[in-house]
């Protein structure tokens, strides 16, 4: 098939002319081709010299010189020596540490003195091709550092993002990572400039992805860590010392695996201090018209209608929610969801002195906790995979709507006790507010429910962010 001019009808049938249809998908495609091909050589050149060193380093290392790297990166001044023996012995461990202790070597081990790098360059340097050495010396030379995602553009296979200590905003470009990255998200990396491209490549250290809520953790740590006279001994800067010494990296990330392999579960509460466990429960009304008039009729609850049934609310005096109890057109049996037994027995009881009801069954299940990911609310109860996309589709705003219009007037226990709409009134409540949407925001787009098309977005311009 020849060259299609832009003025030439459009191979796709439409009618119009290629220019005004599918031109641009045309060569936005092109370029996505080109990016990917051009990323694939980068990988094959890197793969290639990184084996490379690795053969030499691992020929020419010393038994000292491997020694006295394994004691320096199992230093870790953020693990006791317990705690580096479970994690040692942990089943996972030799899994999750293998690729890990290869990364470690080729950035911190030390062999006469230089690093992998600097010794395969001087004394194998014959083994290396222009772009591979050129490589080398680059990785040697780019800043270690924490980044957090900005923003993606897969179409240009790049990525904004922000430099955790010096707040600089630069251009990083990785295929995958531009694609699979969310907002917010942490890694550590070095940065390698790109002398054809106004930005940098990015070489992965630990392969530990974090979210928004340990960025106070890596911070704090590290700057200590750099403060510890004893452990950073020349005083060097935080930025100087994560460059002179890329294992205080490794260091933090060995904690962070520690935590994750040994979580510390806490006990999951309420607004009221109560442990949560989800409840559904069922009555049986003999008089159901009548029961649902005294709770129109009672204080602290609200109703919304629709063709499913009637659903009722009840809120305490703060504006908690204390459950929901359903009931379907015409139907004499309600149902009954909340999060605690105590309120389930405050339902039980006002239900009783409500109407003449029985509980038919009730159903408990306990909270469960994952390590490492912040606990939301579901979607106010909706059960979503009942609903149609088309539905969804329509459900959602409404959703969101409900949630967002509730969520800036609790007190939220991150913000000192405060609404978000009382924290945005001062700079240290506003601080401490953008970390908490930056968190939210990077919860939903991981969530593998309908909460991943809720736009944040809309929170913060409504809290004047």
């Amino acid at each position: 098939m020849g060259k299609i001019g832009r003025n030439d009808p459009c191979p796709c049938g439409s009618g119009k002319k290629y220019k005004n249809c599918c031109l641009q998908k045309d060569v936005a495609s092109e370029g996505r081709k080109e990016i990917d091909f051009t990323y694939a050589s980068h990988l094959a050149m890197r793969r290639k010299a990184t084996e490379k060193m690795a053969r030499i380093m691992l020929k020419d290392v010393t038994p000292g010189e491997l020694q006295h790297f394994e004691e320096d990166y199992w230093a870790s001044p953020f693990l006791d020596d317990d705690q580096a023996e479970a994690l040692n012995a942990h089943p996972r461990a030799s899994e999750l540490l293998e690729e890990r202790n290869y990364f470690a070597t080729l950035n911190c081990l030390k062999i006469k003195g230089k690093t992998p790098a600097q010794h395969a360059l001087a004394h194998h340097s014959s083994q290396f091709t222009a772009d591979e050495a050129h490589y080398l010396r680059e990785f040697d030379r780019s800043r270690v550092t924490y980044i957090q995602v900005a923003e993606s553009f897969p179409e240009t296979g790049s990525l904004r993002v922000l430099d955790l200590f010096s707040g600089e905003v630069s251009t990083v470009y990785d295929n995958g990572m531009s694609v699979h990255a969310k907002p917010h998200d942490i890694f550590s990396g070095r940065m390698l400039p790109l002398p054809e491209k106004s930005g940098f490549a990015i070489e992965s250290l630990t392969l530990t992805l974090h979210t928004p809520a340990d960025r106070e953790t890596i911070i704090r740590n590290l700057e200590n860590l750099a403060q510890d006279k004893h452990l950073n001994t020349r005083g060097l800067g935080l930025s100087e010392l994560l460059q002179a010494e890329p294992v205080v990296v490794f260091w933090l990330d060995l904690w962070f695996l520690h935590r994750q392999l040994f979580p510390k579960t806490p006990t999951l509460v309420n607004h009221d201090g109560h442990a949560v466990v989800n409840i559904i429960a069922r009555f049986k009304a003999e008089q159901p018209e009548k029961l649902i008039a005294a709770l129109n009729q009672a204080r602290n609850f609200e109703n919304e209608s629709s063709d499913s049934g009637l659903v009722f609310t009840w809120l305490n005096r703060k504006d908690t929610v204390l459950g929901f109890l359903r009931v379907k057109p015409d139907q004499d049996i309600f149902t009954l969801e909340c999060n605690s037994r105590q309120r389930f027995k405050k339902w039980e009881k006002k239900l009783q002195t409500l109407g003449d009801v029985r509980l038919l069954d009730m159903r408990e299940t306990p909270m469960e906790f994952h390590p490492g990911a912040p606990v939301s609310r579901d979607l106010a109860g909706f059960p979503t995979e009942k609903f149609s996309p088309a539905e969804m589709d329509e459900l959602l705003p409404v959703l969101e709507e409900k949630i967002f219009s509730s969520w800036v007037k609790e007190k939220i226990p991150a913000l000192g006790g405060q609404t978000p709409v009382q924290a945005a009134k001062s700079e240290t409540g506003r601080e401490k507010l953008k970390q908490l949407l930056d968190e939210m925001e990077n919860l939903y787009a991981r969530s593998p429910s309908p909460m991943n098309r809720f736009d944040v977005d809309k929170l913060r311009k409504r809290l004047g962010m």
